[in-house]
């Protein structure tokens, strides 16, 4: 993928993840008694950017299969990298909101090691797994065996934690094998399903840095004869989003309520994912932006600071809402990363510490 390819995706990632949490309300109304139009309209949004997590721990394993700290890899520099980058920004949000909800201080550390202090930070401590072990993956080659084990290892897992939610794997299908045992020792399958899930992109995006496009794709390409790449691409898009928007809607229709019935962690949603990866990993090869890619690295603290903008605009009627959070969260983003260029100290405050690394402490 080209750099504004990758720009692009991460930006339409962050955008549909505030627009997810902008219009929750409406998207959780559909299959009750108080939905409506918009509702509807809301849910296939929700339903389009669904993968945006998925493409943002992607584009991380893409990143770092491409950074030049991947190629004369030191283990500390890389860890010392991830945590001026992510863990100071974070943890700084971390303590806003945990001011702002009065939770008790018994609390306050275990909401830093969980994300819990604001519903969208349980990403850190997940993307923050996979950088721990990452030592570990950027030495696994890809090879179709390998592909088939990551890809095999979610599966298992996405069927027993549907399983002992009792939620439908796909289109309907539903398992059940989990005894009283198994549920009592694994309780909640939940954060294990979370974790496949993120590692099986993580992995992808190091292969694909790593092989130049996405692994597999090349014998898809060599079997095309009368339609062209970019529509044979653009049709397996349409038709994994359509077995996305199909199987929320079936789960609807089987009496779940819209949020689990369309969560992130579903089997359509992973080939949806890498069907939207495929279709842009050949695009825009020959073309620069620089406001684009300062976009894109605002995009982190867009991701941060996002619900405090919504918090304030709350009362206002949803398109209104939606639109505002998005200009206003990019505009803040956008400006962070202009100031944390003016001083050593607002960088690593507004996440640029690994800049202020290689400026000042890295001759």
């Amino acid at each position: 993928m080209s750099k504004l390819a990758t720009d692009i995706l991460r930006i339409f990632s962050i955008t549909f993840i505030i627009i997810n949490h902008t219009g929750w309300w409406f998207f959780s109304e559909v299959g009750t008694y108080y939905e409506r139009e918009l509702s509807h309209v809301i849910a296939w949004m929700n339903q389009l950017g669904k993968p945006s997590v998925l493409f943002f721990i992607f584009l991380s394993g893409y990143a770092f299969g491409r950074h030049r700290l991947n190629q004369n890899f030191d283990t500390g520099r890389f860890y010392l990298h991830r945590f001026l980058r992510i863990w100071i920004p974070y943890f700084l949000v971390s303590v806003i909101y945990y001011l702002d909800n009065g939770t008790s201080a018994d609390h306050f550390w275990w909401g830093i090691l969980t994300g819990a202090h604001k519903y969208h930070l349980y990403f850190i401590p997940l993307i923050s797994i996979l950088y721990a072990i990452f030592p570990l993956l950027r030495k696994i080659p890809f090879s179709w065996n390998y592909l088939f084990m990551f890809f095999g290892v979610l599966v298992m897992v996405h069927i027993f934690a549907s399983d002992y939610q009792d939620y439908p794997i796909f289109l309907g299908w539903q398992t059940d094998f989990t005894d009283a045992v198994f549920a009592s020792k694994y309780y909640n399958m939940e954060p294990y399903e979370m974790l496949i899930f993120s590692l099986f992109f993580f992995q992808l995006g190091l292969w694909s840095a790593r092989e130049g496009k996405m692994p597999g794709t090349e014998f898809l390409e060599k079997h095309i004869s009368v339609l062209s790449k970019t529509i044979f691409r653009f049709v397996l898009l349409l038709i994994f989003f359509g077995w996305t928007i199909l199987d929320y809607y079936m789960r609807v229709s089987d009496g779940m309520s819209s949020d689990p019935a369309g969560r992130i962690w579903r089997i359509p949603v992973v080939f949806y994912a890498i069907s939207v990866i495929f279709f842009m990993q050949n695009m825009l090869t020959r073309i620069q932006s620089d406001i684009i890619g300062r976009l894109s690295r605002a995009s982190f603290l867009v991701y941060l600071i996002h619900p405090f903008i919504l918090d304030y605009f709350r009362l206002w009627d949803v398109p209104i809402l939606c639109l505002s959070v998005i200009i206003v969260s990019w505009v803040l983003g956008y400006l962070a990363t202009i100031i944390s260029g003016k001083s050593i100290i607002l960088g690593i405050l507004l996440g640029d510490g690994d800049k202020v690394l290689r400026k000042y402490l890295v001759k």
